[in-house]
């Protein structure tokens, strides 16, 4: 795991408490490196709900906003865009090397869906662990992490992602002809 954001007690409750009564304590958002053959590597983009009633896929652990194939010793910019929200109305998208690497949809790369688990805000745990019997050793090199409002504010790059740039010409075009 590279990342997460993990949920915690709401307001006046325990650890304890939460870790009984709250079936869905897993990262609400979470980025990993995996390999399924010790040959081929891949970023791994998913959330947690285990099971939400209200999330698209009840039932579900996880669901899987991207998966990429990457190369050994290549630098890879990751950018994560995170709405909070225990609705349909949050959302996740991230860009690797400043390309959409959750789906592109035609309008954004976002993917909706709640990712709180409770009214707690998330927090965020940075920095690489593994399952305690993952025999697979792996090395990860971090540079320049920066956490920010915007994606102005963090991008790498001084153009921003096509599809980004795009969607905010059209949201702006529609608020000016409304």
């Amino acid at each position: 795991m590279i990342f997460q954001f993990h949920s915690k007690p709401d307001k006046n409750e325990t650890w304890s408490y939460y870790r009984a009564n709250l079936k869905y304590n897993r990262p609400s958002v979470a980025l990993y490196v995996v390999t399924f053959n010790n040959k081929d590597y891949y970023t791994y983009f998913r959330y947690g709900n285990n099971g939400k009633d209200e999330f698209e896929y009840k039932g579900w652990k996880w669901a899987t906003v991207g998966l990429r194939k990457i190369e050994v010793g290549e630098w890879y910019d990751i950018t994560v865009n995170v709405k909070w929200s225990d609705t349909n109305t949050g959302y996740m998208a991230a860009w690797i090397n400043n390309q959409p690497f959750t789906p592109y949809n035609g309008f954004h790369n976002r993917v909706y869906g709640p990712n709180m688990h409770n009214g707690a805000p998330n927090y965020f745990k940075f920095g690489q662990y593994r399952y305690y019997d993952e025999p697979l050793r792996m090395e990860l090199h971090f540079d320049e992490v920066r956490v920010g409002n915007s994606l102005e504010e963090v991008s790498l790059y001084e153009e921003l992602p096509v599809s980004y740039v795009k969607e905010r010409e059209m949201l702006q075009r529609f608020a000016i002809s409304n």
